[in-house]
């Protein structure tokens, strides 16, 4: 983890981990990558505390994120396929809309 991550408090690590173990992050270089989600990490942990959170900033922010998939619109522009989670057993089963209004 980069020191200044480290720096900027424990919302920003958490926001680091977060978005490099995210599925995104598997079509990353590591190395040219990293210090873009350096930037997003820090831009937006100072946003979150009020710091940053000019028109500026925050359109800098969108383009960061485009650039690294972090929005379904910008891993369609971007190709990405990225594998979909299995489902678990605590999730909701689907019903039909007649059963529903039916009970």
């Amino acid at each position: 983890m980069p020191e200044v991550v480290r720096e900027a408090g424990k919302d920003a690590v958490a926001e680091f981990w977060l978005l490099w173990s995210s599925p995104m992050a598997s079509q990353w270089d590591p190395a040219a990558d990293l210090a873009v989600t350096v930037r997003v990490v820090l831009l937006r942990t100072a946003i979150a505390r009020g710091d940053e959170a000019g028109a500026k900033r925050m359109a800098e922010l969108r383009a960061l994120e485009d650039r690294l998939g972090l929005s379904a619109l910008a891993r369609e522009r971007l190709r990405w396929h990225l594998p979909t989670a299995a489902p678990t057993e605590d999730d909701a089963s689907v019903i039909s809309l007649s059963s529903y209004l039916e009970n």
